[in-house]
């Protein structure tokens, strides 16, 4: 089973003067894809991508009544349909521990060495899920929410990284 994130889509909001990209589903599903290109997915530090479905008529029968909110839009919207994780809940602090805590700062190592800078590091953003670790026995703990993120693609498109892992880590601490 999987969980999807839609997106409404009305109109390119474009970028900022320093070349920020506006655009949520854009910034999400080029995480994403940045994420899957590197198997952070695969370590288990961020759901595993699927698929994404782009302008997708919500007047379809299948999808009726599940789209309806997006009926008043100028635009379909798009998805991005994402592994399911079972009996997930946000990290809190009556939930949090050091080591999920530990998991949680080299996931976000981990998603920083894709290029990816999460830009929303909220304990609301990061999830334990029970029992669901590598090991079988151990919580997981799982980054999510990029559709604010800061993609910076590959060293040869002269994107560089001038961020530092320790700064979203603190922040996500407070």
């Amino acid at each position: 089973m999987s969980k999807s994130n839609a997106f409404h889509v009305n109109g390119n909001p474009g970028f900022t003067s320093t070349r920020r990209d506006l655009c949520r589903y854009r910034c999400e599903i080029k995480a994403y894809k940045l994420l899957s290109a590197a198997k952070i997915c695969e370590q288990g530090f961020v759901p595993k991508l699927h698929t994404l479905f782009e302008d997708i008529d919500p007047l379809t029968p299948t999808l009726t009544p599940h789209l309806n909110d997006f009926l008043g839009d100028l635009h379909h919207p798009c998805v991005i349909l994402l592994e399911y994780l079972p009996h997930a809940e946000p990290l809190n602090c009556e939930n949090y521990t050091r080591d999920r805590i530990q998991k949680a700062i080299l996931g976000i190592g981990a998603i920083h060495h894709a290029r990816v800078v999460h830009n929303d590091p909220y304990p609301k953003n990061v999830l334990i899920v029970p029992g669901m670790a590598t090991n079988g026995s151990d919580d997981r703990v799982v980054w999510i929410d990029f559709d604010i993120a800061l993609n910076f693609g590959s060293e040869k498109v002269g994107g560089r990284l001038q961020y530092d892992d320790i700064t979203e880590a603190v922040l996500f601490l407070i």
